[in-house]
């Protein structure tokens, strides 16, 4: 070990000097986020290493320090990633990444950065695949319905999986009429805008077909050997099978790939399930077509768009999950070669850069509806691989906080599941993607035998025409009984996510109120919009404060790209008339602060970078004192004089009243009133519009045409310019209004509210510096505080809570 460590002085010392500059920034929303990132502490042992790529590099070593001791080598790297197979001992390391040339000369090195091994780390060490793949069974079906497992499952069909069953043969018997798919029909439409129109109609149709059609006839075959399931499953499998893997249904085909991708889901499925049905001369055709798509998955993610590299693509990291599995599949009928090939560069891309949208706190940057979408598609590859190799993935600490994402962010019975694209589609919506958010909860209360997530699954509002994976709901027998969320903190953060949810009462579902903020290190790109430091509100599942607009009939049309995903859309900030910049990795946010205790929380989000140096400070805080009393006070400062403009959206028109400048919106059970107060020498002018800026149709075809429901849009505007102001927002919400009292002491003002077991109040510091009213100082036992909102609860037995 000393030998190592005089060799790298005297390598860092002759040639450092030549050395390219190592990339520390990012310079695409799409590239790898670092880690460990420095000072990190690792709940993972070992930890995932991901750097960014050097230029011209051919290797890489890694090398770990303790104590400016290197202590661990890996020489010729040839990823910008590495998963070790062994465990390190808990305690304080250095990192650091040579990068070497063709001839190993050292082209580029990074700084050492600093983390630490908890003791309590969950071990997860990078497997030995040509050790597991001893595991793997010669026979089919093998993917999650194992040939050996067929019996027993069968028997749970009339008591753990009656209720998935019953859903799946339904499926299942209204697809034995659809006969065989067309290829698309898209391909020769010149106008751009009409062929994705075309090119949605088309996948939609496509996935009748592959991802509801096959998937649940071959279940169905699986379950009863009853040969009609057989004879309509194989129609379709053979007629996707016949299609050119490289033609226009090629997972290849960027921007037009959903097709492509519901084959490199569902084929190798169908292949495997469906595998004693077909005679060989079909398996070979089957067999053929599988390969050439799990071929082109791979060209994809490993070569023509480096996932390891670049993983910040929704539709690669799909693709990811699905090499495992057609991978898994196919073994025994590939070379070795290839199937190591495969499956090593998908397994290390779970164990390093997926998920890229979420962290260890769990949450999905993208939103409710695209977290339920892909997290449904990772249980499906990661029961696969717990199938075949009895190699279980659900370890990773990131799969054991999504959950408590859904839970505390998307109410089951909510109008709204905000944020991102899809936001208007909650499950009281009757186009609503619930039912997949609903099998996915329930399966994790399986998995992880957890009760309140059945609960939460059991309470979604369902339509019928709600899509559903046949898949998940399948995968395990229900014997994990639904309880309530009792006993669990009433508010979470997800900050490497930038998402903050408080509530009143989470297990109340008609009554719970429920405000969700965001303010988001990932930026306004992809399916997420420009929309830091904004909020929602509801009330017993009825939405109050909207993020508004619709995503439309296709990703980029009009309304979607020119309102929804804007900031005017959503109830935050504008400078000037102007908002956050969209589609953009650096037009980021965060939070900065959050408490939360029995009666009060916390939260504080910074959003000037979003802005591209149209602010200087932009400090959201949000103190919340349950259950229904907010202050929501905005520090503003802009680098020249500006005009300043609160955005407030609502299902319905608002009742304003600008004289006294307040706002409110009533829902038949739900209500809100708001109070906006700023310093003494300024004054909000109101305005209130149900239009869109541009309408929801513009750029469809009449076809396409939908009709959506009204929204409303306040704007409350600053009428002088001025560098800086505060800008506070006084909330009741609940079931029904309470009476307020308003207060008002030097520089600061305050709302009051006396409810049957006690008494809340919220207070606002309008005018900087001002120190805490004296009244506030008793009533606190603070003498003074360097966060511009204060509050406190006292119940009716004199007990005070505040934030600490």
């Amino acid at each position: 070990m000393k030998r190592l460590y005089t060799f790298y002085i005297i390598l860092i010392s002759t040639l450092l000097a030549t050395a390219s500059q190592f990339p520390l920034e990012r310079t695409s929303e799409k590239d790898v986020y670092p880690g460990p990132i420095d000072h990190a502490v690792c709940e993972v042992n070992p930890p995932a290493f991901m750097w960014l790529p050097v230029d011209n590099a051919a290797t890489y070593t890694l090398t770990l320090y303790q104590d400016d001791k290197p202590v661990f080598e890996k020489t010729g790297l040839h990823q910008n990633v590495y998963a070790h197979h062994g465990t390190f001992a808990a305690g304080n390391y250095q990192w650091q990444i040579s990068a070497l040339d063709e001839e190993e000369k050292l082209i580029s090195q990074s700084p050492r950065f600093h983390f630490s091994i908890a003791g309590n780390a969950v071990v997860f060490p990078y497997p030995d695949i040509k050790e597991l793949a001893k595991n793997i069974s010669g026979v089919h079906p093998r993917l999650i319905f194992k040939a050996s497992d067929l019996n027993e499952i069968r028997k749970t069909l009339k008591n753990g999986r009656r209720q998935a069953w019953k859903a799946v043969k339904e499926i299942a018997d209204s697809s034995l009429a659809l006969g065989t798919p067309e290829l698309p029909w898209y391909g020769d439409i010149e106008a751009y805008d009409e062929r994705r129109l075309e090119y949605r109609r088309y996948y939609h149709y496509i996935r009748e077909y592959i991802d509801h059609g096959l998937q649940s006839l071959a279940i169905a075959w699986l379950m009863t050997g009853d040969q009609k399931y057989a004879d309509a499953g194989k129609r379709i499998l053979l007629t996707i099978a016949g299609w050119p893997a490289d033609g226009i249904t090629s997972s290849k085909h960027i921007g037009f790939d959903e097709p492509g991708l519901s084959i490199a889901r569902c084929l190798h499925r169908g292949y495997d399930w469906l595998y004693d049905a077909l005679s060989e001369e079909e398996r070979e055709l089957v067999r053929r077509s599988c390969i050439d798509r799990a071929r082109d998955t791979y060209e994809r993610i490993a070569i023509d768009r480096p996932f390891l590299q670049k993983p910040g693509s929704s539709h690669d990291a799909r693709l990811i999950g699905y090499l495992s599995e057609q991978a898994l599949a196919l073994y025994g009928e590939v070379s070795d070669e290839t199937f190591y090939k495969w499956l090593d560069f998908s397994l290390t891309g779970f164990w390093t850069v997926f998920p890229f949208w979420g962290g260890r706190d769990g949450g999905w940057a993208e939103g409710i509806g695209y977290a339920g979408a892909y997290n449904v598609r990772a249980t499906t590859w990661i029961e696969s691989v717990y199938s075949v190799l009895g190699l279980n993935l659900w370890k990773k600490p990131f799969f054991n906080k999504i959950q408590e994402f859904f839970l505390y962010c998307a109410r089951p019975n909510g109008e709204f599941w905000p944020y991102g694209d899809g936001a208007e589609r909650g499950p009281r919506q009757v186009s609503s993607r619930a039912k997949l958010l609903v099998d996915l909860m329930s399966h994790y209360a399986q998995r992880f035998e957890n009760p309140v997530y059945q609960w939460w699954a059991d309470k979604v509002i369902l339509h019928e025409n709600d899509p559903s994976n046949p898949v998940t709901q399948m995968i395990l027998p229900r014997t994990v009984k639904a309880a309530p969320p009792t006993g669990i903190a009433q508010a979470e953060q997800f900050r490497e996510i930038g998402w903050s949810a408080l509530h009143s009462d989470l297990a109340d579902l008609e009554n719970d109120v429920f405000l969700l903020f965001k303010s988001s290190p990932y930026g306004s790109y992809s399916h997420s919009h420009a929309d830091q430091n904004s909020f929602y509100l509801s009330v017993g599942g009825y939405a109050l404060a909207i993020p508004s607009g619709y995503y439309g009939p296709v990703y980029g049309a009009p309304h979607h790209a020119e309102w929804t995903r804007k900031t005017k859309a959503n109830n935050s900030i504008l400078v000037n008339g102007v908002g956050q910049t969209v589609r953009s990795f650096k037009a980021v946010g965060s939070i900065t602060a959050f408490q939360n205790n029995s009666h009060l929380a916390y939260v504080c989000g910074n959003a000037v970078p979003a802005y591209s140096g149209k602010l200087e400070t932009f400090d959201r805080h949000i103190l919340y004192v349950r259950p229904g009393l907010f202050v929501i006070l905005d520090d503003l400062k802009a680098p020249q004089p500006s005009t300043f403009q609160w955005m407030l959206h609502a299902r319905n028109r608002m009742d304003i009243d600008e004289e006294k400048q307040t706002i409110a919106i009533i829902r038949p059970k739900a209500k809100a009133q708001f109070l906006l107060a700023t310093p003494a020498d300024q004054y909000l002018t109101f305005s209130q519009t149900d239009t869109f800026d541009t309408p929801f149709n513009e750029g469809s075809t009449p076809e396409f045409y939908e009709e959506v429901e009204k929204q409303w849009h306040l704007t409350a505007s600053t009428t002088d310019k001025a560098k800086s102001t505060r800008i506070a927002a006084f909330v009741v919400a609940g079931t029904d209004l309470k009476e307020i009292e308003w207060m008002q002491e030097d520089g600061w003002m305050g709302a009051g509210i006396d409810y049957p077991d006690g008494r809340a109040e919220v207070w606002a510091q309008l005018q900087k510096e001002h120190p805490l009213p004296d009244i506030l100082k008793n009533m606190t036992n603070a003498k003074d505080t360097s966060r511009p909102v204060a509050g406190f609860w006292r119940s009716n037995d004199g007990k005070i809570f505040i934030l600490e």
